[in-house]
């Protein structure tokens, strides 16, 4: 950490000799362990990356410039070019400073010393566990595709206004697909889990719930078209809050005419029963940091309370743009976790932790309370819905016919669509206390009264 601090501080000092009146940098290193894996391993692998970004300002003139190196003369490099681009580059008339808050949120559940030191010997152990595993659950099941994934990362930043920040944190990924062969009928089940620590992924559950689903997907099928009532299971739902937020609700989208939420602060956008919030700080979140990409202080933003927009997520400029503060919303990938190369990158507001407040009801509630529905376990396709105007669609790969209050019938290859401002305005009707992530995103498992289902012809 110390060296990574060191380069981002001589970057800074470089860039306001060639002339920079303001200057930032932000290291990073990424160690990442891998494996992959079906009948047998495929793949196991640990590598480190390592970068630096240089944002540097001359007036309100704005350069970048990034580097997969840190060694003394591709600094130099890199600093250079990111002046040069500044210098010819047109001014920004929206352009304020750059941060000048300093100071960290308290937060926990970041860094787990088990998880950094985690390498492949692990992983080619646990593998091989769950290899055995599912053919000893049952003789029609093998492993399809499987990937474990362990990681730290580490960042450094500084700018010329004095800011200095360091962090680090861990992370580990699982999912597994389950396959059944019976007869010449076959079936699919999945399953992951995204964490902080490798401590907190239930190997043994999900693989046996990946295995369940494969077994009972064995006799799925499409149903007829018709409409019916959709209960959406939390890490489903988690999905489509992404889809649906991640790319709309911060205050980049806004500005530029990109959002649906653009002018509807403090207005009525969804049932009452519907609350959410991006919360910077919560315990062991996937965008859990005590600052963000620019150093300013991570925090809990209420977005929609009580079915009312409060708030749109910040960064320094877009914030300075709309005369207010930063939420801490600044991140420099778009990926979990901030995996990849974030000194590619300049900082543009997007969600940390966007989490959909808890309903009351247990999911077995949900299932009791319809007397026709489908409960669904895994889609496809959702990311191809679009944010603007609300159309949700996704394939159903694993799905059960709800009839009378019980589960009945496995489903599959059926597409669910609808509008989702219609769903949080008027037709979600119970939410689950249940919540599960994907990514940075948390759901409850919620339940839609009516959405229409594309399935086989009657004809």
């Amino acid at each position: 950490m110390i060296q990574l601090l060191s380069s981002a501080r001589r970057a800074i000092k470089h860039a306001e000799r060639l002339g920079a009146t303001e200057a930032e940098a932000f290291v990073s290193q990424a160690v990442r362990s891998r494996l992959t894996f079906h009948e047998k391993i495929e793949s196991a692998k640990t590598s480190q990356i390592t970068g630096i970004g240089v944002r540097a300002i001359v007036g309100k003139k704005i350069g970048f410039s990034s580097s997969s190196s840190i060694q003394a003369q591709d600094l130099q490099n890199v600093v250079k070019m990111a002046v040069a681009i500044a210098k010819a580059s047109q001014p920004d008339p929206d352009w304020h400073s750059l941060p000048k808050k300093e100071g960290k949120a308290r937060v926990e559940g970041t860094f787990d010393k088990r998880t950094a030191e985690i390498r492949t010997e692990t992983l080619v152990q646990k593998s091989a566990e769950i290899i055995d595993s599912i053919h000893e659950r049952d003789s029609r099941l093998a492993p399809a595709r499987g990937s474990m994934t362990t990681g730290k990362l580490m960042c450094a930043m500084a700018n010329s206004n004095g800011s200095e920040f360091t962090k680090k944190g861990t992370y580990a990924l699982f999912s597994i697909r389950v396959q059944a062969e019976d007869g010449g009928r076959k079936g699919n089940g999945d399953e992951g889990c995204e964490a902080r620590s490798w401590r907190a992924i239930n190997f043994d559950d999900l693989v046996e719930e990946a295995s369940q689903r494969a077994v009972k997907s064995l006799d799925a099928s499409p149903i007829p078209s018709t409409k019916a009532s959709v209960i959406f299971a939390n890490d489903v739902f988690a999905r489509i809050l992404d889809v649906m937020f991640t790319n709309t609700i911060n205050a980049e989208a806004v500005q530029k005419g990109r959002s649906p939420w653009a002018g509807k602060i403090g207005q009525q956008i969804a049932l009452d029963t519907i609350s959410a919030a991006d919360d910077g700080m919560m315990k062991g979140g996937m965008m859990t940091w005590s600052f963000d990409d620019e150093g300013i202080p991570q925090q809990r933003t209420s977005v929609i309370e009580k079915g009312v927009l409060r708030s749109y997520l910040y960064d320094t400029y877009t914030a300075a743009k709309s005369q207010t503060s930063s939420t801490g919303n600044a991140r420099r990938s778009r990926l979990s976790f901030g995996m990849g190369r974030p000194y590619t990158r300049t900082p543009t507001p997007s969600p940390t932790n966007f989490v959909l407040k808890t309903g009351d009801a247990k999911r077995d509630e949900l299932i009791e309370e319809t007397r026709d529905g489908l409960l669904i376990l895994t889609t496809i396709g959702e990311w191809l819905s679009n944010p603007m105007s609300g159309a949700l669609n996704a394939t159903v790969t694993n799905g059960l016919l709800v009839k009378n209050g019980e589960l009945s019938d496995p489903v599959k290859g059926v597409i669910v669509s609808g509008n989702f401002f219609d769903m949080i305005r008027s037709t979600i009707d119970l939410v689950a206390n249940d919540i599960r992530n994907d990514g940075n995103f948390y759901s409850p498992s919620v339940r839609v009264r009516e959405m229409s289902i594309a399935g086989r012809s009657l004809s």
